[in-house]
């Protein structure tokens, strides 16, 4: 996983928001989602998997998600948050440059 990958896909914005996400297998979702939990259902590509999957997903007895797990891990990777990141290290540059001109 990139140090500055910005999180787009709707799975991640639903983890965000307290859904449970059922993905695929495949792709990205297994290096950024990790080991399934309650909140993380991966499927194999077929019919009959994903139909399981999503049955359990929407379960009403399932305990309640901890979003704030969610939140903390993918804080670094949302845009948001990564676009006020990119803007106090542009001030602190400039800030830096600022005063070298003003002292040299």
């Amino acid at each position: 996983m990139r140090a500055r990958q910005v999180i787009k896909g709707p799975a991640f914005r639903a983890l965000l928001a307290g859904c449970r996400a059922v993905v695929p297998n495949a792709g990205a979702y297994p290096e950024m989602l990790g080991a399934p939990d309650q909140s993380v259902s991966f499927y194999e590509p077929n019919p009959a998997e994903l139909a399981a999957k999503l049955g359990a997903a929407l379960d009403a007895g399932s305990p309640p998600l901890n979003t704030s797990d969610w939140r903390r891990r993918f804080k670094a990777f949302d845009a948001i948050s990564a676009c006020r990141l990119i803007d106090e290290r542009l001030e602190q540059l400039a800030a830096t440059n600022t005063s070298a001109r003003l002292t040299g």
